[in-house]
């Protein structure tokens, strides 16, 4: 798409601008997220309230689930909602077409890594379609070792490295040194037509993943992992949409080092 910029940070950590917008600078402090474009998963707002803006890493979807993704440039507030500044991408998954009662999509990647991403479907009749996906994604890293910015020297052990922030237990601030990225996502989607133009929708998706990001300005390297849950429920009658959707999880800026985990 043109003017949108997509980043790969580290290995299989990904960041997104919109013309090269705020979100095209370097982090100031805990993270590389979008803090001014809005991402919506069939409208559902995927903002991470903890931090203000988006992990894409920790979005529960993967290609199989994706018929188009939708992009707005510039401004939309009024439209959509805060942090809408930058623009709105809007992630839209797949249903089955008119005709098809049975339907799927699937992927697969192997190489310095494993990519899988499947989808199955079945309209039971014409008020009900149920389907079901499932992702996972591990790529690992080219080197283990990690770099010591005040010894200025690469380091295999962990428990070698110079800075304090590490303590005593090193491991868990980076579980996996072989492990660049790796996460897990589970979709389930009920479509329901009780009556005639009205259809009700509803969604629930789990996530789990952790990757190495950064640099940022306060560390040379750092460890984000997530465990989330997402449930959606939306409502078309003729011209009119209601939904209510729902996020909430634990995220660690660092590793699973307790001072930085979060619920959110």
């Amino acid at each position: 798409a043109p003017a949108l910029f997509v980043r790969e940070m580290s290995t299989g950590s990904y960041d997104v601008s919109i013309r090269g917008g705020k979100d095209n600078l370097a982090s100031h402090q805990w993270y590389y997220l979008n803090t001014c474009i809005l991402a919506m998963i069939d409208n559902r707002v995927i903002f991470n309230y903890f931090s203000g803006g988006t992990y894409w890493q920790t979005l529960p979807v993967d290609l199989a689930n994706v018929e188009r993704i939708e992009i707005v440039y510039g401004p939309n507030a009024p439209l959509y909602g805060p942090n809408a500044l930058d623009g709105v991408i809007n992630i839209i998954t797949r249903k089955s077409e008119k005709g098809n009662d049975n339907y799927g999509s699937a992927s697969i990647q192997a190489g310095e890594g494993l990519t899988i991403s499947a989808l199955g479907g079945k309209r039971i009749s014409d008020q009900l379609e149920v389907n079901v996906s499932v992702n996972h994604a591990s790529r690992k890293r080219m080197r283990v070792e990690y770099y010591d910015p005040v010894t200025k020297s690469f380091i295999a052990d962990l428990n070698e490295h110079s800075d304090v922030m590490l303590g005593s237990d090193p491991n868990l601030y980076f579980p996996n040194p072989e492990v660049a990225s790796q996460h897990t996502g589970i979709n389930v989607n009920m479509y329901v037509k009780p009556w005639r133009n009205t259809t009700v929708t509803w969604n629930s998706g789990l996530n789990e993943s952790t990757g190495l990001v950064g640099p940022t300005a306060a560390t040379n390297l750092e460890h984000l992992s997530n465990s989330s849950q997402n449930h959606l429920i939306q409502v078309e009658a003729g011209n009119f949409t209601a939904q209510a959707s729902l996020i909430k999880g634990r995220l660690g800026t660092y590793g699973h080092a307790t001072p930085y985990n979060y619920d959110y």
